[in-house]
């Protein structure tokens, strides 16, 4: 369960950082982004909360917050073929838990990031962590569960996946 959460808490967590700041022109919040105006005479409301006020992407520079996401599944991608391949020759538990350690290191350079490369290099290695922790773990679950409950098992996964938990 708890590698399922994290998984879980490593993707929910990319929604909400990357939500659009509301940007302050003269006092006033603008109902929409006016690109118009020099950047200097913009501040963004609560800018510790948002990647897009922390890294100034905004604007023309906006495509860059969507640009994080296919990062993410580009490294879940690379992920899932090489924790497969790891969990065929050393076991499903042991890839688990490499894929385990190399998504809480991807969070952890999210964490520390100090610039938009390096923010998207911590999705990539994340991405890459959560792809091989889903298939290593599924796979297991599933040989532990058996064959009389393993068709529960796929829809419920499966299902959460695709309405989006």
């Amino acid at each position: 369960l708890l590698p399922t959460l994290l998984c879980g808490l490593s993707v929910l967590s990319h929604v909400f950082v990357t939500m659009p700041p509301v940007l302050v022109a003269s006092g006033k919040a603008l109902k929409a982004r006016d690109c118009a105006r020099p950047r200097k005479d913009l501040v963004f409301m609560a800018s510790s909360t948002s990647l897009a006020a922390e890294f100034d992407l905004y604007c023309k520079f906006k495509f860059e917050v969507a640009l994080l996401a296919t990062v993410f599944f580009l490294g879940f991608a690379m992920g899932v073929p090489v924790s497969g391949m790891l969990a065929d020759r050393r076991g499903r538990k042991f890839a688990s838990c490499i894929s385990l350690v190399v998504l809480q290191l991807g969070a952890l350079l999210a964490l520390l990031s100090p610039s938009y490369l390096c923010y998207a290099l911590a999705r990539l290695v994340t991405g890459m962590g959560t792809g091989g922790l889903s298939v290593a773990s599924y796979v297991w679950y599933a040989e532990l569960i058996g064959k009389q409950s393993r068709s529960k098992l796929t829809i419920t996964t499966c299902s959460g996946f695709a309405i989006g938990i």
